[in-house]
């Protein structure tokens, strides 16, 4: 065999290989979580515990056992957890994550009684029982992943613990005194911390297994749009298992509206774009691409959702003036900007028929965005007892450019940096002479948008406060940071205790 030949050999079996290899899916959207992160949320979780069973020890149901020679009884079971852990988590490349807890102390008490057939004689007995576990230490292990369903899923691959001291106290029993030596044994006490020490891993391995069988396995990953509409879908389920690494856990989900039933839809048109998150010293990061939007828009476009028939009882008093064929200088109508109209139908009120012509699209770039769309928009006149009459057709494209920032922290807020409407064609039986009109009526617009803007920026930047603090669980976000680099939006943020 010859060198030439064995190289493209070599070479086509590789090609073969990588063919074979699924490509992966870009992300709508993402996050990604910190160990540092996930240190501060657990410490807030049991601190707030410890809260909530200091105010209310937690009572367990009594629990009564019988049968034809015994019978059993607990009652006025409580629990107290009486030391909050130290809680720690490292993050082992690629789906590895432990969970380490130390100093865990609690103590639960009960009362108790028995009665039992021994021979001829009936034999009974009852007490109290205290009993206060300090030091329970646990190093658990576990996986994550992601199922054929899309959704996340979670394994325990080890868990070892230990318990550095047991005490435990009986109260009010007839054989009280042999109970006390029996438990003041060392053999017994190591008994006992073993029996604790599996009981506690078997603990965690259940509630593993329930987050993993009944909330992971219960999670939706798609959900309809709008209410009534359940053939538009929007699919948010993780494109690949979470990715982790030595600082943090990045979970991709696909971030797709779509058609139920619409192969276009499900497949798309529209390719997202690979996200971008850069090394972040954040907490937490999330990014979201312009392809949710694009896919939303797309949805739209092939539903019957991409017209708008506007009407003054449709519209809101503050708003219905719109249609009007007249107003004074202070006001904006549609004879505002098409004054034809208002020489044709003076003092009339017109419906609109607003229709996307192409597709909205939005592109993020570096500080900023623009959305741009082509919309036909139809001047109709209706009145009693006749025809509804197409006045007027426009066609335009628009083009917004705008940009969002934080304002305190705690407000979200946006401006407009430009906006530019282009009508390109009209079609009326009134209209002599098109290219004039079209010229007429892009100056005016412009001179409209200019003094329009600055009021729309003024209310923009109001903003609206977002939700930085969870009283609930004892946490708030603290750092926000909102950033626009090309094809993506990036929030950052810390976590800290309230």
């Amino acid at each position: 065999m010859s060198t030439r030949t064995f190289i493209l050999i070599c070479f086509s079996l590789c090609l073969a290989v990588a063919l074979s290899q699924p490509v992966p899916e870009n992300p709508g959207f993402a996050y990604r979580v910190s160990v540092s992160a996930l240190n501060v949320i657990s410490e807030a979780l049991w601190t707030t515990l410890k809260k909530n069973f200091d105010l209310d020890p937690h009572m367990i149901p009594d629990q009564n056992t019988s049968d034809s020679m015994s019978n059993h009884s607990v009652s006025n079971i409580t629990f107290q957890l009486s030391a909050v852990p130290r809680s720690n988590f490292s993050f082992q490349p690629p789906d590895g994550v432990t969970w380490t807890l130390s100093k865990i102390g609690f103590s639960f008490a009960c009362n108790w009684s028995y009665e039992r057939q021994v021979f001829f004689m009936r034999e009974n007995d009852s007490g109290s029982v205290s009993v206060s576990v300090n030091g329970l230490s646990a190093v658990i292990k576990t996986i994550l992943g992601r199922n054929d369903r899309e959704q996340p899923t979670i394994s325990m691959t080890n868990c070892s613990a230990s318990v550095e001291k047991v005490s435990l106290e009986i109260e009010g029993s007839y054989y009280q005194k042999i109970y006390d030596m029996m438990f003041r044994n060392d053999l017994v006490k190591r008994e006992i911390k073993k029996t604790m020490t599996r009981a506690a891993c078997d603990l965690v391995d259940r509630a593993v297994m329930r987050l993993n069988n009944e909330v992971f396995a219960n999670m939706p990953t798609k959900s309809p749009i709008f209410c009534g509409r359940s053939d538009l879908i929007f699919d948010y389920g993780l494109t690949a298992a979470p990715i982790v690494t030595k600082s943090h856990v990045q979970v991709n989900h696909r971030g797709m509206f779509m058609l139920v039933g619409d192969p276009v839809g499900r497949l798309g048109l529209l390719k997202a774009p690979k996200i971008s998150m850069p090394a972040s010293k954040y907490m937490v990061s999330t990014s979201k691409t312009n392809y949710p939007f694009n896919t939303l828009s797309d949805t739209i476009m092939r539903s019957n959702l991409s017209s708008l028939y506007l009407t003054r009882t449709n519209l809101s008093s503050t708003f219905e003036s719109i249609l009007d064929t007249t107003c004074d200088n202070q006001s904006i109508c549609i004879g505002t900007f098409v004054s034809e109209i208002s020489k044709w139908h003076e003092n009339k009120s017109m419906n609109m028929m607003i229709k996307l012509t192409t597709r909205p699209n939005l592109i993020i770039k570096k500080n900023s965005f623009t959305l741009t769309a082509g919309l036909r928009t139809s001047f109709i006149l209706s009145e009693p007892n006749e025809t509804d009459t197409e006045t007027l057709i426009l066609d335009a494209s628009i083009s917004l450019t705008g940009t969002a920032y934080l304002v305190n922290n705690d407000t979200l807020a946006g401006k407009l940096i430009a906006v530019k409407v282009l009508f390109t064609s009209a079609s009326s039986p009134f209209i002599k002479s098109n290219a004039t009109f079209l010229k007429r009526l892009n100056q005016k617009t412009d001179h409209v948008l200019t003094k329009l803007i600055p009021r729309i920026n003024k209310w923009l930047g109001v903003g609206v406060e977002l939700p930085t603090q969870s009283p609930q669980f004892g946490l708030q976000a603290v750092g926000l940071k909102l950033m626009f680099i090309p094809g993506t939006t990036i929030f950052n943020f810390d976590l800290a205790l309230l």
